[in-house]
């Protein structure tokens, strides 16, 4: 999952000294957050797919499944922006 990792992969701009230039410095994403990220990946993998079974089986939305999947994603949302940053 290396695209995982670069796109959690903040760079962030630095000048050490007043006559230096600025320099890139890499920051690579935690093991912690690696996993976190994937983690809500499969679950809002997963929930797409159940909202879906339900509305082919039963005929119907289902609320709870959808706030669930509005909450995944917008964690997931929050990372990505946070880390962009």
């Amino acid at each position: 999952m290396k695209s995982i990792e670069k796109l959690l992969t903040r760079k962030v701009h630095r000048r050490l000294q007043a006559r230096e230039r600025e320099r890139v410095v890499v920051i690579p994403p935690s093991r912690r957050l690696l996993l976190a990220f994937q983690f809500s990946l499969i679950l809002l993998t997963a929930l797409v797919i159940l909202q879906a079974l339900h509305l082919l089986v039963l005929g119907a939305w289902n609320s709870q499944i959808f706030s669930a999947l509005t909450g995944v994603a917008g964690t997931l949302l929050g990372v990505l922006l946070e880390r962009g940053g």
